[in-house]
């Protein structure tokens, strides 16, 4: 726990080995400049901004001192790291399904989206005449693969009636194009992935599922992996 110039506002710093992440709650109904007594001075990198949020995901190089005065908004937050910098990318989802809710929940690397259900309100794009769902999500900086396992469903409970889902595996970095649909009375598992790069060429991939030796498996572009990602 940290010391802070007022009592409305709660700080503390989370650590494991050299990594650490600093935590700002602003509990009061005000805007504050606060000052933290205490930080671990350093590079960070801004994770959460409570200001910034509802405009998606962004991050902010900052250098923080031992006694940092920082700007809170009413009932705001700010979440810092020190562990590097992230590249931001997004997943735009054109959901074709009859659902009567639409959630995504992805994991893998992490649980990119919080926990389950996942992100069920995300803001939304309207380009050439479709409009996506848009996801956004981050990786250490220069990564150029990844692990993300994604449920599309309705959250209407494993198993029971009406329950529907998608299942997709995502294991390259970068902005994707997803189409979701079902045939009205159950959820298919044909699913179609476009990816799309800075060549105006549009690739679509295959993604097939089966069975062998009491596993799933897939196969996608040519390749086999593991339900867990694992390329074989």
């Amino acid at each position: 726990m940290l010391t802070t110039n007022n009592s409305s506002v709660l700080a503390f710093e989370k650590s494991k080995g050299d990594n650490i992440v600093l935590v700002l709650l602003n509990l009061g109904n005000s805007a504050v400049d606060v000052t933290v007594s205490g930080v671990t001075a350093g590079a960070y990198t801004r994770m959460l901004d409570s200001k910034t949020i509802s405009t998606g995901f962004t991050t902010t190089d900052v250098t923080l001192t031992a006694s940092p005065s920082i700007h809170l908004e009413a009932k705001g937050y700010q979440v810092y790291s020190n562990y590097g910098n992230f590249d931001s990318y997004r997943l735009y989802v054109d959901n074709r399904t009859s659902w009567a809710t639409f959630d995504l929940y992805a994991w893998g690397d992490t649980e990119f989206f919080g926990k389950w259900p996942g992100e069920t309100a995300p803001p939304t794009l309207t380009k050439d005449g479709i409009t996506y769902k848009v996801y956004e999500y981050a990786v250490a900086k220069g990564a150029k693969s990844m692990v993300m396992h994604l449920i599309f469903h309705n959250n209407v409970g494993e198993g029971k009636p009406g329950d529907y889902r998608q299942l997709l595996d995502i294991m390259q970095t970068g902005n994707h194009y997803i189409t979701v649909r079902d045939d009205g009375t159950s959820v298919s598992t044909d699913l179609e992935e476009v990816i799309q790069s800075s060549n105006p060429q549009i690739f679509k991939s295959s993604n097939r599922k089966f069975i062998q030796g009491g596993h799933l498996l897939i196969i996608r572009d040519g390749v086999i992996y593991t339900a867990l990602g694992n390329r074989l």
